[in-house]
């Protein structure tokens, strides 16, 4: 038996390449399992962008002759968000998983005023969204039917604030919050950078010693690469799955 061993030990030591393979068929054997694991996880995942747009500022109240009234009143700073809220997961999410005493909600805080909100769109007409907006409380309530995977809403909000003031509150039972989601954001990269960069300034710092330092070099490199490029296959097939549908883009790229 241990002579058995020894040979297979000696061939696989004299076939590096048969050893990259066993390597590139595991690796292709974790991707496998990791995009069949994705592709049935049933899970909600409520997601939230919003982006804001200035359309007057406390200059225009130096214009002579020139004033903004909303109901009566003189608006000084008018701030356009618009504001989209969908389903990531697999799992819908229904009107009676939200928690009773925590509706969901957008409320402006802080000194900014709400003016006025309405839903610009609705995937389905069968999710039935609804807002109802509370000027006193500065509240926007979102009721709704259902929603399923990237169905959702889009809402034009219009305040005397800043998208700071724009704030997404509520419960839905069994997720521990709301995840902000926008097409320029990438929370995988973004957990991988304090590792990745302090790496490549090391590079950087000793690519005039890299003769000198090579064989160093090609050790942690060997060790390295393969800890890396699982991370970038993930991260490929995790930006696929992580993406946010056009319609709630809000004219991001």
């Amino acid at each position: 038996m241990n002579y058995v061993i020894e040979k297979l030990q000696l061939f696989l030591y004299q076939n590096p390449w048969l050893n990259l393979l066993f390597l590139i068929l595991a690796l292709a054997s974790i991707i496998t399992s990791l995009v069949i694991y994705l592709k049935s996880k049933k899970e909600k995942k409520p997601y939230f962008n919003k982006r804001s747009f200035t359309l007057i500022q406390d200059q225009l109240g130096a214009i002579e002759d020139v004033q903004i009234l909303f109901r009566g009143k003189p608006v000084r700073n008018l701030t356009l968000t618009k504001f989209a809220l969908w389903n990531g997961g697999r799992d819908p999410i229904y009107n009676d998983d939200i928690a009773p005493t925590d509706q969901i909600h957008i409320e402006v805080t802080d000194n900014a005023d709400l003016l006025s909100a309405q839903i610009v769109y609705s995937a389905t007409q069968a999710n039935n969204f609804i807002s109802n907006i509370n000027r006193e409380q500065k509240r926007i309530s979102i009721s709704f039917d259902y929603f399923s995977k990237n169905e959702g809403v889009v809402l034009n909000i219009y305040h005397t604030g800043s998208d700071n003031n724009i704030v997404l509150k509520g419960t839905i039972m069994g997720v521990s919050s709301f995840t902000k989601r926008s097409p320029h954001e990438d929370p995988l990269i973004e957990k991988l950078e304090p590792i990745i960069l302090p790496v490549i300034r090391m590079l950087r710092k000793i690519r005039k010693f890299a003769l000198l330092f090579w064989p160093l070099i090609s050790i942690f490199m060997t060790i390295i690469i393969p800890i890396i490029i699982p991370f970038l296959v993930m991260d490929a097939i995790g930006k696929f799955v992580r993406r946010v549908p056009t319609e709630f883009k809000l004219g991001e790229d």
